[in-house]
């Protein structure tokens, strides 16, 4: 096993263009609100955006922002236009942002419009996805981990406001100042704004379960930026579940313990004619294969019962024959099973 892999290429396996709707796709559904750009006095917002959010639709690191998309829902029709605004987006200094810091809580924002740079303007249809001009320019670019929030203040004087939709399920703070910068919210909660944010690129670092080779325990299913992850206390049961549409071809666990998951680019090896990636470290002292390499044939989906009567940290990955593979075989999502 160690010969085979040791002798792979490392490639990148990119993803597509990953779309997360926060908190759905719906264009009519959500607590309609003035917030922010239905202010014409003057106003300042924060919204924030989960890393659990965006990797839970596929979104990994190095993926940059091309849209940032918000849904009208007043009017009909309008050309909003803000004398003067500042749009930014960035990574949160901490999880959850200081009241009144205001864009403070961005660590280097990235810049999509600032005050300096004339009216902030553009065109909007009623219950239609709407762009925010400056997006895709501004090269804003997520570290795959750290949340994320979209600051917004517009000035006096703004006209062709409209309404949006608010979240139930992300922060928000808010104040009637105009480039506030330590001033209170008046409002916060979990009322962000509805969006729809689009990211390119980025590459995959962990691989996730196929219909060829699919291992999980209790259920749990990794993404591809995040791998399965399961804790659970010393003495408590999981069940370990094994599928495969390959019935009756070879297949293999490998396991390490206490060694963890590598990433692409921290380890693993991303076999050159598929994009699988082997999050299992090969030169991991504890590399155990649960069948001795001996590829028993794959008897159809089963689960097993396990447990620990002490702390332990177990990472696993299937293999799987499967002739309908570039690779000739199939490697199912990798899972780290931890008992504390």
């Amino acid at each position: 096993m160690k010969l085979i892999v040791t002798l792979l290429v490392l490639v990148a396996a990119v993803l597509p263009a990953q779309v997360v709707y926060i908190e759905n796709n719906g264009l009519t559904t959500g607590t309609i609100n003035t917030f922010p750009w239905g202010q014409a006095n003057g106003f300042t917002t924060l919204h924030v955006y989960y890393a659990s959010q965006l990797a839970a639709a596929g979104v990994c690191a190095g993926a940059l922002l091309t849209d940032a998309a918000v849904v009208p829902a007043s009017g009909t029709s309008g050309v909003y236009n803000a004398p003067q605004a500042r749009l930014s987006i960035g990574h949160l200094v901490t999880p959850t942002p200081v009241a009144g810091a205001w864009e403070s809580n961005l660590l280097a924002p990235t810049v999509v419009h600032d005050l300096t740079s004339g009216p902030y303007t553009f065109p909007w249809t009623l219950a239609t996805w709407t762009s925010l001009p400056g997006v895709p320019a501004a090269g804003f670019v997520w570290d795959g981990i750290t949340n994320i929030a979209i600051f917004y203040t517009s000035s006096a004087g703004t006209t062709g406001t409209f309404n949006i939709r608010r979240t139930a399920t992300n922060l928000r703070h808010a104040v009637t100042v105009f480039n506030a910068t330590n001033q209170a919210p008046t409002s916060n909660g979990l009322f962000a704004m509805k969006v729809r944010l689009t990211f390119a690129a980025g590459s995959a670092t962990y691989q996730v379960n196929q219909p060829g080779a699919s291992f999980d325990v209790d259920g749990v299913q990794g993404w591809p930026c995040l791998p399965a992850t399961v804790t659970r206390g010393v003495g408590v049961g999981v069940m370990i579940g094994f599928q495969s549409t390959n019935v009756g071809f070879g297949w293999e666990l490998a396991l390490t313990a206490p060694e963890v998951l590598v990433p692409a680019g921290g380890g693993a090896l991303i076999l050159p004619l598929s994009g699988q990636i082997l999050n299992i470290d090969v030169t991991a002292p504890s590399l155990t294969l649960l069948n001795a390499f001996t590829f028993p044939p794959f008897p159809g989906n089963f689960a097993l019962g396990f447990t620990s009567a002490s702390p332990l940290g177990i990472s696993a990955q299937m293999l799987v024959i499967d002739p309908t593979n570039p690779d000739s075989f199939a490697l199912s999502g990798a899972t780290r099973l931890i008992f504390q």
